[in-house]
C-alpha cells in the first residue's frame, strides 16, 4: 500500500506552509474531538484524527485501487462504538510503528482485514445466531462486517430497523449477490435488482406482501425447500391478487407436472420472475416471451416460420406467438389437437369454405388432418391412433393405460417389440376394456394424420408451398400410412407414440379395431379387395342368370 501525497501550496515559503498545515490539523482534530467528546466519554488517544480527518486522504492497493483512509469525526461521534479507542480495532497500529508501505492486494483483503477485529468484541457464536447471518457472513457469501455495517460510523441493529423502511432493511442484505442451496443440489438466488424491481408492475409492494412471515424482527429459517415445493408456496402466494389467474391454470399441463412432482415444473415464478414482473406488453414480443427459456428448440423452430419471421418484421403484429395457440395460463398440449386447430381457425376463419372450393370433403379433411401436416410440408408425418372412450370421446392417457396393464405400456402394446399389429392393437384394446373395472363405457381408436415431432408442427409455411397433391396420401402403398403409432398423452401435454408395425393400416385384423380412420385409396386391405371382386362378380353373375331366365322364359312363352 501506498500513501497518496498531498500536493504543496505554490508560492509559500515551507516555515509559513508549515504553519498552516498546523493549524489546519489543529482545527481539524480539535472539531472532531469536540465532536466525539459532545456524545460521550472521549477516547484518550486522539492523535490519529490529525491525519485521517482529512477529506481525501487515501491509500493505493496494488492494483492501483483507492481506499479510502479518511474519518469523518461526526460520524464517528454518533457510531455505536464512539468509546472505543482507535486501537481496540486497529490493534497493529502504533503511532511509532505506523503501517507506511505496508501492501494490500486489494480492496477485499482490505475490508476482511478490518473485519477481523470484530471478532474481538463479536464471538462466532454470537455472529452465527441467526442462521441467516451465518450463511451471508461464513459460507460461501464471504461478506465482512464493514459491506454492510460500515466502519467507523456502525450503528446499532435496532437503530436500522426504526430507521428506515421495511424494505429498505430487507435490501440491506439482498441487494447484494447472495444464493442457497437447495436440498435438491439447484441453487436459489437471493439476490433482488433494485432497478428490476423498481420498473416491475410491483414497485409499491412491501417484501412482506409476498414473503409472509417475515419483517425486521422476523427471519423463519429452512424455508427454503426444493425447487418444486417453493413453487407451489409461490403459487398460493400470487393466488392472493390472481385468484382468477390460477383457476386458468390449474387445469394447466404446467400445473399438472407441478402437482406430479415432476422436477422442473414450472410454476407462476418461473415465468413471471418474482422481483422483475414485467407488463403483459412485455411478455406479448418475441424478446419477453418466458415460453423460450424451456422451449428453445420449438422457439428457434417458430422464429423461422412465416408466424415467427412475420412478427420480427415488424410489420405484423397481430401474427401469433406462443400464448396466441396454446394459451398463457391453461396451457394445453399438442395431444388435444381440436384446441390447436381451434386457436388455427380463431385467425382463420375463411380456411373451411376455402378449403371447401378446391379440396373435395373439406370438413372432414380439416377433423382427421391437422393443419400443420399439409402446412409444415417437410415434417415427417404419422398417423396417429389415438385410444378414446366411446361416447365421450376422452383420450386415454399413458398413466392411465400404465396403471391398468401394471406400468409398462410398451410391453403391454408390443411384446415382441417389431411395432404392434391389428391383431395387437385389438387384444389391447378388449384388455384396457376388461381392466377398467370401473367404466362401463368400451374403448375405440379414432386416427388422425399429424406431423411426427412436435418442433415441426412450428415450422410453418406460406400456403404457396402446402402440400397440395392428392396422390401423395390418395395412392395404394403410400408411403405416408407406412409411420403409423398408438398414441397416448403424457403428463406434459405431449404425445407417447408407441409405433406399430409395417403395414399395420393394411392389415385386415385393424378392421377390428381402426373404424376412425380411413383413406380411400391408400388404407386398403387386400381381403377386402377380393371380397369386393366377389362381390362384384357374384352380383353380375346373379345379373346374367336373372337375365338369361328372363330371356329363355320370353321365348318359351311366345313359341308356346
Amino acid at each position: 500500500m501506498s500513501f497518496t501525497k498531498r500536493p504543496t501550496q505554490g508560492g509559500h515559503t515551507p516555515l509559513l506552509q508549515g504553519m498552516l498545515t498546523l493549524l489546519f490539523l489543529g482545527a481539524t482534530a480539535l472539531g472532531s474531538v469536540a465532536a466525539i467528546a459532545a456524545v460521550g466519554p472521549a477516547p484518550t488517544w486522539r492523535a490519529c484524527l490529525s491525519c485521517h480527518a482529512q477529506a481525501g486522504l487515501s491509500a493505493a492497493t496494488a492494483a492501483g485501487a483507492s481506499v479510502s483512509l479518511a474519518v469523518r469525526g461526526a460520524q464517528l461521534a454518533g457510531s455505536t462504538h464512539r468509546t472505543l479507542e482507535c486501537r481496540g480495532c486497529h490493534p497493529g497500529v502504533r503511532l511509532q510503528a505506523h503501517p507506511n508501505g505496508r501492501p494490500v492486494a486489494d480492496r477485499g483483503e482490505f475490508r476482511r482485514t478490518a473485519s477481523r477485529a470484530c471478532l474481538t468484541c463479536h464471538p462466532v457464536e454470537r455472529l452465527q445466531d441467526p442462521a441467516q447471518h451465518a450463511a451471508v457472513v461464513f459460507e460461501d457469501q464471504r461478506l465482512t462486517c464493514v459491506e454492510c455495517h460500515g466502519s467507523h460510523a456502525v450503528q446499532a441493529v435496532a437503530a436500522w430497523k426504526s430507521k428506515g423502511a421495511p424494505n429498505e432493511y430487507c435490501l440491506i442484505c439482498h441487494s447484494r449477490s447472495l444464493a442457497l442451496q437447495r436440498p435438491d443440489g439447484t441453487t436459489l438466488e437471493l439476490a433482488v435488482d433494485t432497478v428490476k424491481l423498481g420498473a416491475s408492475v410491483h414497485p409499491k409492494h412491501g417484501c412482506a406482501d409476498c414473503h409472509s412471515g417475515y419483517s425486521t424482527s422476523a427471519h423463519p429459517v429452512g424455508a427454503a425447500g426444493d425447487k418444486n415445493r417453493r413453487a407451489i408456496a409461490a403459487v398460493r402466494i400470487c393466488a392472493n391478487c390472481h385468484a382468477d389467474k390460477l383457476r386458468q391454470a390449474e387445469g394447466s399441463v404446467h400445473f399438472t407436472l407441478l402437482r406430479s412432482g415432476v422436477a422442473g415444473a414450472p410454476g407462476c415464478t418461473d415465468c413471471h420472475r418474482p422481483h422483475e414482473v414485467a407488463p403483459r406488453e412485455r411478455y406479448a414480443s418475441l424478446a419477453g416471451t418466458p415460453c423460450r427459456g424451456c422451449h428453445a428448440n420449438i422457439f428457434e423452430a417458430y422464429a423461422g416460420s412465416m408466424h415467427g419471421v412475420a412478427l420480427a418484421s415488424g410489420n405484423h403484429l397481430d401474427a401469433p406467438l406462443c400464448s396466441d395457440c396454446h394459451r398463457a395460463h391453461d396451457v394445453q398440449g399438442s395431444y388435444r389437437p381440436e384446441l390447436v386447430r381451434a386457436a388455427c381457425i380463431g385467425c382463420h376463419p375463411t380456411a373451411p369454405v376455402r378449403h371447401a372450393s378446391w379440396l373435395p370433403n373439406a370438413a372432414l379433411h380439416l377433423n382427421v388432418v391437422s393443419c400443420a401436416a399439409c402446412h409444415a410440408p417437410t415434417a415427417r408425418r404419422v398417423v396417429a391412433l389415438r385410444i378414446v372412450e366411446q361416447g365421450t370421446g376422452r383420450n386415454l392417457t399413458e398413466r392411465e393405460v400404465g396403471d391398468l396393464f401394471g406400468g409398462n405400456v410398451a410391453q403391454a402394446l408390443d411384446p415382441t417389440g417389431e411395432g404392434i399389429d391389428g391383431n395387437g392393437l385389438w387384444g389391447a384394446l378388449r384388455r384396457i376394456e376388461s381392466l377398467r373395472q370401473d367404466s362401463a363405457a368400451k374403448v375405440d381408436v379414432v386416427g388422425r394424420l399429424e406431423v411426427a415431432r412436435g418442433v415441426d408442427a412450428h415450422r410453418l409455411a406460406g400456403k404457396a408451398v402446402a402440400v397440395r397433391a392428392c396422390e401423395s396420401c390418395h395412392e395404394n402403398g403410400s408411403a405416408t400410412f407406412d409411420r403409423v403409432a398408438v398414441s397416448l398423452a403424457r403428463d406434459d401435454g405431449r404425445p407417447k407414440d408407441f409405433m406399430g408395425a409395417p403395414g399395420m393400416l393394411t392389415d385386415s385384423a385393424s378392421l377390428l379395431s381402426v373404424h376412425g380412420f380411413y383413406a380411400l385409396g391408400a388404407t386398403r386391405h387386400g381381403v377386402l379387395d377380393w371380397l369386393l371382386l366377389l362381390a362384384v362378380a357374384g352380383g353380375l353373375t346373379v345379373v346374367a342368370i336373372h337375365l338369361t331366365f328372363r330371356i329363355r322364359a320370353a321365348r318359351a312363352r311366345k313359341e308356346g
